[in-house]
């Protein structure tokens, strides 16, 4: 329905009893509304996102917010979101032993801006994508991206990077429709979208090893490469990969360096040496382009991975102590444009939704936006807050801690008794904040 990337002209061609109908139908039992009133968490809100460079900018919209720095260069920007990347597995980013699994991104990291204190906003693909399309958490109790939730004005990265002339393509490794990304990205605003049945094949495969679903990861990044070099600059590129996740097929038998299982451990470390590879492949090509010195590239996962100490990892990593939950919702971020920012280890407090902010600062974009998260680049943000969705709770991250609610009680928690109390109250604010706009349709304009 959403033929052309604007929020009414979806509704009104599903029709106005359909659109209602699903509107109401988002809400499972009101369990928000019991967090705290709208009247009383909007001060809240706007407190812990409260940014000097990008003050509020409307009375109607409430935490609509605009960045008033000057014009910046026009860089390229090629987004790479990765299947189950999550930290723990990860050289460079793992706290816990490593395990030479991703050698060449570990030292892309080196290379780079390296964020290791960042988190996914959720435990499922598509919420990673609706962070970083729209910076917003899916709240509990909403359809995500794609299946309702976009029947609520929201700020979209796609839309206002062509709003500054930019060419946007998306693309992801799994089949077209797949969680329906083809009209998601759609509605986003990306000029171009792509999915497996698009992507030729041009990996090295052994005999019965084709992919039961999608395309290799190599396949994708060749493919977006050969796109980019078609494309006018500037230009916005988003991909989402597909060979790191259950089922583990992977192309030749010479990327299984342990037993390999379609499940498990070993086959997720398996597939990691895999994309590793291919990423390998994919940026020593493109540094041979004409475009590659005024491009930036953001490498980051989807969610986490789950935990890296089950009965395999402690095999593996026999010394190493379980870590906190909210380890399994740490994930990289990378920020590589080798000619643009030098290498430097960041340890600020981030999340997906920080990624939307970021780029628009980045880029001197300066239409009005609504993201429940800030540029990473933003020195004059004084509160830094992860807020993330977890199935049947939701969660607070902060430098002094973190809690877990699953909307009676916490569940979950690291802090002292007076950090632990504050938390909750603010994770109440930003929760009902942001449910309650978009309940009302004041999220964005």
């Amino acid at each position: 329905s959403y033929a052309v990337n604007k929020t009414s002209s979806g509704n009104l061609a599903l029709n106005g009893f359909f659109s209602i109908y699903r509107t109401v139908g988002v809400y499972k039992g009101g369990k928000r509304h019991k967090l705290m009133k709208l009247d009383e968490a909007l001060p809240v809100a706007t407190r812990l996102l409260e940014s000097q460079n990008a003050p509020f900018v409307s009375k109607e919209i409430p935490l609509a917010r605009a960045f008033n720095a000057d014009k910046k260069p026009q860089y390229n920007v090629v987004i790479v979101l990765l299947e189950s990347w999550g930290a723990e597995h990860i050289d460079g980013f793992t706290r816990y032993k490593e395990l030479g699994v991703t050698p060449y991104f570990k030292k892309l990291s080196d290379e780079s801006l390296k964020f290791t204190n960042f988190y996914a906003n959720g435990y499922r693909s598509i919420y990673g994508i609706t962070s970083v399309f729209t910076g917003i958490t899916l709240p509990s109790g909403f359809q995500y991206l794609g299946s309702g939730l976009e029947l609520s004005n929201l700020s979209y990265l796609g839309q206002i990077a062509k709003q500054n002339g930019y060419h946007t393509i998306s693309m992801q490794g799994s089949n077209r429709r797949s969680y329906r990304i083809d009209a998601v990205s759609n509605l986003a605003g990306f000029d171009e979208y792509y999915g497996s049945e698009d992507i030729p094949n041009v990996e090295t495969v052994e005999a019965g090893r084709a992919p039961k679903t999608g395309t290799y990861d190599y396949n994708l990044f060749h493919f977006m490469h050969q796109k980019l070099n078609g494309v006018k600059e500037p230009f916005i590129g988003f991909m989402f990969t597909s060979t790191n996740h259950t089922d583990y097929h992977l192309p030749h038998s010479k990327f299984e360096r342990y037993p390999h299982t379609l499940q498990g451990q070993y086959g997720r470390l398996n597939s990691l040496i895999y994309v590793d590879n291919a990423i390998e492949r994919f940026m020593e090509s493109v540094k041979k382009e004409p475009w590659f010195e005024n491009t930036v590239f953001i490498f980051t996962a989807d969610h986490g991975s789950g935990d890296a100490l089950d009965t395999i990892g402690k095999s593996l990593r026999p010394q190493d102590k379980p870590l906190a939950g909210i380890e399994h919702f740490r994930v990289p971020l990378v920020i590589y444009a080798p000619k643009i920012f030098k290498p430097r280890v960041i340890q600020t407090l981030g999340s997906q939704n920080d990624i939307f902010p970021t780029i628009m600062d980045m880029l001197g974009f300066k239409q009005p936006f609504s993201a429940m998260g800030n540029s990473l680049f933003d020195a004059s943000v004084s509160n830094r807050f992860v807020y993330l969705f977890g199935g049947d709770q939701i969660g607070y991250i902060t430098q002094e801690g973190y809690i877990m609610h699953n909307f009676k009680t916490v569940v979950e928690s690291q802090g002292s008794p007076e950090a632990i109390a504050r938390m909750q109250q603010e994770l109440f604010a930003i929760d009902s904040a942001e449910s309650g706009l978009l309940e009302q349709n004041k999220w964005a304009k």
